[in-house]
């Protein structure tokens, strides 16, 4: 059964003087229409050498190996010495699922465009297929969401999840953004144009 889902936005608040402060990423819209910090594409075991970093959509097959790879650039818009105190994501989705999905660190420098079930960029492989060697990405979920309805729904990262958007905070080169389980909705791309979902936003 495959599921779907488009992204809405991304949220993260930090703290400063006068109070926290909270921040949006979403190519095209925040934090401001110039932004296009977003990279995503989409892992399928079914098609290893297939790049889809292009594609419109991330679709993926709940009964195959299809995982999905998304980043967002931070430091346009948040300090290195900002104190990230909550991050929370919004996704639209278009295709109900009973199951739970997950978020995972990223730990390769996968490039939107190369990136295949079998490499992470031209002449670069995984770890492990599919990137789930322990150098490929991590083992702590950082955060979960249900997609039990179509619609928008918002999950914040646990304090594990925090904390690796602080870490980014303070060392941009570290962001090498999320990967998903293997089942997760479809996700609409938010660097390739779209026409009728909103791009994903990260967490800022």
């Amino acid at each position: 059964m495959s599921h779907g889902c488009e992204d809405g936005d991304d949220d993260a608040v930090f703290a400063r003087a006068g109070g926290p402060v909270t921040v949006s990423f979403q190519d095209g819209q925040a934090p401001t229409s110039s932004y296009a910090g977003t990279r995503d594409t989409m892992l399928d075991g079914d098609s290893p050498t297939a790049k889809n970093g292009a594609d419109t959509s991330l679709s993926v097959e709940a009964d195959t190996e299809v995982l999905a790879l998304l980043s967002w650039d931070l430091s346009a818009a948040i300090p290195t010495t900002a104190v990230v105190e909550s991050v929370s994501i919004t996704l639209e989705i278009s295709d109900k699922s009973p199951e739970t999905f997950s978020l995972y660190e990223a730990r390769r420098a996968w490039n939107e465009a190369n990136a295949t079930w079998n490499v992470w960029n031209t002449g670069s492989g995984w770890q492990t297929a599919g990137g789930y060697g322990v150098n490929d990405r991590g083992t702590t979920a950082l955060g979960s969401f249900s997609a039990a309805d179509t619609g928008a729904v918002t999950f914040s990262l646990n304090a594990a999840g925090v904390a690796l958007v602080q870490q980014w905070v303070a060392n941009p080169g570290s962001n090498r953004g999320f990967s998903s389980t293997v089942r997760v909705p479809a996700i609409a791309s938010s660097s390739a144009p779209a026409s009728t979902a909103p791009r994903p936003s990260g967490p800022g």
